[in-house]
């Protein structure tokens, strides 16, 4: 019953760390206003985000810097 449940957590894990990672379009607009575009996106290339990940952002956040 333990290892089930082990086995369980560790298959969930992932997907609740990128459920609570995820970055909401008010957090980048407020993120772009307070640090500036050139601070965000280069944040945003530091840990781990790919060009095509930041154009998905853009597009889906209708953002016309970033």
């Amino acid at each position: 019953m333990l290892l089930r449940s082990l086995m369980i957590a560790a298959l969930l894990l992932p997907a609740l760390s990128v459920q609570a990672n995820a970055l909401t379009c008010d957090q980048v607009r407020r993120a772009i206003k307070d640090h500036g575009e050139s601070a965000v996106l280069w944040y945003a290339k530091l840990n781990g985000f790919s060009d095509k990940r930041i154009a998905r952002i853009k597009r889906n956040c209708k953002l016309e810097r970033f």
